[in-house]
């Protein structure tokens, strides 16, 4: 029920048979607890077709200077890349400490509960669900989508004690941001 470490699967599913990470029958999440790590629970590089759902991602270890530590994480990266169907509900992320500043992979911004983000020219990532996740104690960011082209939404979330933002979605063309609750954001970035 518990994994510790990191998860870093492979491999892309599509749209209609999409790869699902997620608890198998009962109601308990199962939980990554990636401790002093740096860098996310759940990572994806250039992967389409996933859905990451009632999971917990933990980590409980106190900040370290330079070490950025994350949620789950989509990242796009390279020239003509085009992902498709990435969708993240019903997870809890909670008590991760990651780096408020700096400019790393895992820090300041990219310091996320939940981060999907497109890198590279030409570049497109469509179809994105970020769907009721609860996101409680985390440094920085609650959820960034950053260079979703279309089909973008972020909704009925819940987030309390951030370090930083709740929510930032950019590079989009009508995304919609609905229903979502952040509470007492921007509590230790100054």
């Amino acid at each position: 029920r518990v994994w510790n470490g990191q998860l870093k699967p492979q491999g892309s599913g599509s749209a209609d048979k999409p790869i699902v990470i997620g608890s198998y029958g009962g109601n308990a999440r199962p939980v990554i607890n990636i401790a002093k790590a740096e860098g996310a629970g759940i990572r994806l590089t250039n992967q389409s077709g996933w859905e990451i759902t009632n999971m917990e991602i933990t980590s409980g270890a106190p900040p370290e200077v330079g070490i950025g530590r994350q949620g789950i994480v989509a990242v796009v990266r390279g020239e003509n890349q085009h992902i498709r169907h990435l969708v993240v509900r019903n997870s809890y992320i909670h008590d991760v400490w990651g780096q408020l500043g700096g400019r790393s992979e895992y820090a300041g911004l990219n310091s996320c509960a939940i981060l999907i983000t497109a890198r590279g020219s030409n570049t497109i990532l469509d179809d994105v669900l970020v769907e009721n996740n609860r996101i409680e104690r985390f440094d920085k960011v609650g959820i960034v989508v950053d260079g979703g082209k279309s089909g973008v939404v972020v909704r009925k979330n819940v987030m309390d004690n951030l370090g930083g933002d709740g929510i930032i979605v950019g590079g989009g063309s009508k995304a919609m941001i609905e229903y979502n609750v952040v509470k007492r954001s921007c509590l230790r970035s100054g």
